[in-house]
């Protein structure tokens, strides 16, 4: 990589979770604020999210650190309010002198504007300087605020804050960086949050230079001398992927957790997948009028909308539900933007049209009974449904009075206020960050695209606190893009689960593992350049390099996997050890830990050891058998077995092969050595040869392991990247 590529700077030697917050005044005032705004519904409530704001800001530089900076990751999931951990990790940095924070706030002037009305609802604008996109005419107010900061006459609880919310745009950035630069920070604590991390902040040319906003944060970081840079985002592949040794690569990773209400993939796509419908062959070009699967969400936001508001006036606790939106995603280009919004109008008309004439009308009869169909669909999931002869004229004036609008960078705003019925059409700009508030059906006709993974999470504006009327949400998607979610939800549990366990620790160390299927990819390939790599197809996970280290290290790895075989009590097996002279032992011994002391000899064996670690953890939280089995393999034979390594790689093939057919005792090869219901551990005793030794000459004795999982399970769905900073 040539010089310059990427902007390389050296990390504090602060561990996670070093010091401990306090909560103060802002803290609990931004708690009282969310109750009585409705955010939450109790300050018990708040608990949780201030204990994880506490626990992402211990991780932060401290108050009077002398290091100069650090970069975080927080893990949220989509929907599922983000914000008000930003907002809560602000209030309680603010209550422990930090006086100045940037909000990267998004791509999008509607982003930018919703996060910059929520921060100052939340947080009140009597105790910040809140500045939206600043640059030099705001020089007076900045300058004016640091000398507060200064004067010893003024009481710090009379001190402004400075909060600077800023589109994720290299102008506006520079502009910020530019303005910072004039000012004298050495003594402040500074917080920059970068919302939505995975988008656009990232270096695009990391194998040739430097991408525009990449550079614009670079020059905004080197004009706050003590920050912490913390990354926020629901899809953390990118940030995980990019090389650690870039300034955006975080120290460390922590995950929140969503509040009380909160429905996501595992929802929709495993315990309710009567929510989620393909849209199949019925979209043919020959066909007149609109796909029946536009039809059919259309029916079923109606009557959701129209239950919604009979619902409201009956039952108090259905007063707050105001707002109920659809979502309709066609594709990326604007074109078929316009061409769905002009339908959806066309049967918006004919619907109020039919459901106003007489009764007995055949027309009308003939729409009523395909709402019969999709009333008794919604009947199933929300049992508490009206029947539909008290919902029709509710029903005729939602479709009368819905609003819609379309939704990118042509479109308007959504008039959330005037209207409490919307249908919302686009494409990118409803990907990410926006809310859709009430949103219950999202008919989303497009592509899975390239197979990103992240790209498609980020399409679930369908995810959020929706509990209390998921049973009136519908999902209807190509079947292929239902199948990348379904699988999404195994990748983001693992990922999170493994980000839980590391919480604490430098996550330089953590070893990028995946669980990827076939045909998909973790994120954009323009962002990294070491490549993740997918185990061959096959059962079994090998050392190839365990003869490639020092001697110490050797003898520290045969002293671990020998102290293991101490401990399970293995005996000659029953169906291998006359055959093989194999012993074998069922255990519930700590394989993860045996494998965690292991020390890699060479990249060749980091990559053995790094993917049987995580489909060993894989399979640990997703199995229901958490013994294993495990072979000494011809441990019972006088010598150990030789290998010589193969002459273009230097690696050794563990595994021997089957004997001879027809031989007297047949033996079908170390392969078929497993156990098919559980994890198979096995254990190998190597006398390493290298080709060229002299005759008689022996190379290292070296016990090495081979790692296969369940026949449940396969190794298609892993992918990893070694990576390891440099000694």
């Amino acid at each position: 990589m040539t010089k310059g590529t990427i902007q390389i700077v050296s990390t504090t030697p602060q561990e996670p979770g070093s010091w401990a917050p306090q909560e103060g005044r802002y803290t609990r005032e931004l708690r009282d604020t969310l109750v009585a705004l409705g955010e939450l519904p109790s300050t018990d409530s708040f608990d949780k999210v201030r204990a994880e704001a506490s626990r992402i800001l211990s991780s932060c530089l401290p108050p009077g650190s002398t290091a100069e900076r650090r970069t975080g990751l927080v893990v949220g999931c989509v929907q599922s309010g983000k914000t008000m951990s930003i907002t809560t990790v602000t209030a309680l940095a603010r209550d422990n002198n930090y006086r100045l924070v940037v909000v990267l706030a998004g791509t999008a002037k509607n982003l930018v504007q919703q996060t910059q009305e929520r921060l100052e609802e939340h947080l009140g604008t009597e105790h910040w300087l809140v500045l939206p996109n600043p640059t030099a005419k705001d020089m007076n107010d900045l300058a004016a605020r640091i000398k507060e900061w200064r004067n010893p006459r003024i009481r710090p609880e009379q001190h402004h804050g400075v909060l600077c919310v800023v589109m994720k745009h290299q102008k506006h950035i520079v502009n910020l960086a530019a303005l910072l630069r004039g000012v004298d920070l050495a003594s402040t604590n500074a917080l920059i949050f970068d919302d939505e991390a995975d988008q656009a902040g990232l270096n695009t040319k990391p194998g040739s230079g430097a991408s525009a906003i990449y550079s614009a944060i670079g020059a905004l970081r080197g004009a706050l001398p003590r920050h912490t840079f913390l990354q926020y985002t629901a899809t953390p592949q990118a940030p995980l992927l990019i090389t650690l040794l870039d300034s955006l690569s975080p120290d460390f990773a922590d995950t929140i957790e969503p509040g009380d209400g909160y429905v996501g993939g595992r929802d929709f796509f495993v315990e309710r997948p009567a929510l989620v419908q393909d849209i199949v062959d019925d979209e043919d070009e020959d066909e007149e009028g609109p796909p029946e699967s536009l039809n059919e969400g259309l029916r079923l936001f109606f009557l959701g909308a129209a239950a919604t508001r009979l619902l409201s006036q009956r039952d108090p606790g259905w007063a707050k539900e105001r707002h109920r939106s659809m979502l309709v995603h066609p594709s990326r280009l604007v074109t078929p933007h316009r061409d769905y919004a002009t339908i959806i109008e066309a049967i918006k008309r004919d619907w109020t049209n039919l459901l106003s004439r007489s009764e007995g009308d055949d027309e009308r009869e003939e729409l009523l009974q395909d709402f019969r169909k999709s009333h008794a669909a919604l009947l199933v999931t929300f049992p508490q449904l009206p029947p539909l002869d008290e919902l029709i004229e509710q029903l005729t004036l939602e479709i009368s009075r819905a609003k819609i609008t379309i939704v990118n960078k042509d479109g308007s705003d959504v008039p959330w206020n005037r209207h409490n019925t919307h249908i919302l059409v686009g494409g990118q700009k409803l990907d990410r960050g926006y809310t859709v508030k009430g949103l219950t059906v999202t008919h989303m006709a497009r592509d899975p695209g390239a197979g990103n993974y992240d790209t498609i999470q980020q399409r679930a504006r369908f995810f959020g606190y929706k509990r209390k009327y998921l049973g009136l949400c519908r999902v209807i998607l190509q079947p292929d893009v239902h199948e990348a979610f379904q699988q999404y939800v195994t990748h983001e549990e693992v990922l999170r689960d493994a980000l839980r366990r590391h919480r604490g620790r430098s996550l330089k160390t953590w070893n990028r593992a995946f669980h990827l299927e076939p045909g998909y990819r973790l994120t954009r390939p323009n962002v990294h350049v070491e490549d993740y790599f997918r185990p061959s197809r096959g059962d079994w996970f090998k050392q190839q390099g365990p003869h490639f280290g020092k001697a110490s290290v050797i003898a520290d790895n045969n002293a671990a996997l020998e102290s293991f075989v101490s401990r399970i009590g293995a005996k000659p097996d029953e169906a291998w050890g006359r055959v093989g002279h194999h012993r074998g032992a069922t255990t519930v011994a700590n394989i993860q830990a045996l494998l965690d002391e292991l020390v890699p000899c060479g990249d060749a064996d980091f990559s053995s050891i790094l993917v049987a670690q995580f489909a060993l953890s894989f399979v640990a939280s997703t199995w229901d058998k958490q013994d294993a089995r495990v072979y000494l393999m011809a441990w019972d034979k006088a010598a150990p077995r030789k290998r010589t390594p193969r002459e273009e790689t230097n690696f050794i093939e563990l595994h021997q092969g089957p004997s001879p057919s027809g031989s007297e005792m047949a033996y079908p090869g170390d392969a078929e050595v497993r156990d098919e219901d559980r994890v198979t551990l096995q254990i190998h005793r190597i006398q390493v040869t290298p080709r060229d030794a002299p005759e008689g000459i022996s190379g290292p004795l070296v016990l090495a392991f081979a790692l296969r999982l369940p026949s449940h399970y396969t190794s298609d769905g892993f992918v990893f990247q070694p990576k390891r900073l440099p000694l």
